[in-house]
């Protein structure tokens, strides 16, 4: 007998308002603007704090965690995010994320979501490294024990040094201020 409950949980419930909406507006979408048209509709009941906040927040989780088998079984996201830049209607800037389905997806729209993900990837690989070996160096338990490190993926690459450069004043006419 199965131990695991039967009744949708609240992503699986939130990721059919997801695809109703999809349905209704072919494309991609902003987390936002599903909030609001499932509030609209009646969709979903949220405390009486910023309901669309939430519901956004809880759509994008649900995104994040959604999975599909494609065509060879591969378990890949059914849904894809991109940053874009934009401006309101006072000039201030600011960031939408914007969302489609994998399989619908046009190639900008692919390209700019991967390329994002692939510098993601870059600087949380720099990120572990660096804290590998700064554990490596500094923690006193590791002693000893620095070939148990040795095998992991992101350590495949060199993490980019930083290199400082000082310059230091070689002659009178440097440190002379010019006049005003």
């Amino acid at each position: 007998m199965s131990t695991r409950s039967l009744a949708k949980t609240e992503c699986d419930r939130l990721c059919e308002v997801m695809d109703s909406y999809h349905r209704a507006f072919p494309g991609r979408f902003s987390m936002d603007g599903l909030a609001e048209w499932a509030l609209e509709n009646h969709l979903w009941k949220l405390p009486d704090y910023n309901e669309k906040r939430v519901f956004a927040t809880k759509f994008k989780k649900a995104a994040r965690r959604r999975r599909m088998r494609d065509g060879r079984q591969r378990l890949v996201r059914t849904v894809i995010a991109a940053k874009f830049r934009c401006i309101d209607e006072n000039g201030q800037q600011y960031f939408d994320v914007m969302w489609d389905y994998l399989h619908e997806t046009t190639v900008d729209f692919a390209l700019v979501s991967f390329q994002q993900r692939d510098k993601n990837i870059t600087k949380q690989r720099r990120s572990a490294t660096r804290d590998l070996q700064s554990l490596l160096e500094f923690n006193p338990n590791m002693k000893g024990h620095e070939e148990s490190f040795g095998h992991f993926a992101f350590m495949a690459e060199e993490p980019q040094q930083v290199v400082v450069e000082q310059v230091a004043e070689t002659g009178a006419s440097l440190s002379k201020r010019k006049p005003r």
